[in-house]
């Protein structure tokens, strides 16, 4: 569970980082990187 939690806090704070608007395709595409990205950084 609190993996999950830090895959959609990675996910939120890149959004939010971003500030733009994001299509689905894109928000899956992110979602993916941020797994990879807490998977690394052993989240």
């Amino acid at each position: 569970m609190i993996f999950k939690l830090a895959v959609e806090m990675a996910v939120m704070m890149n959004v939010v980082a971003a500030n733009n608007s994001i299509n689905p395709v894109s928000l899956e595409r992110l979602r993916g990187e941020c797994v990879k990205e807490v998977k690394r950084l052993n989240g």
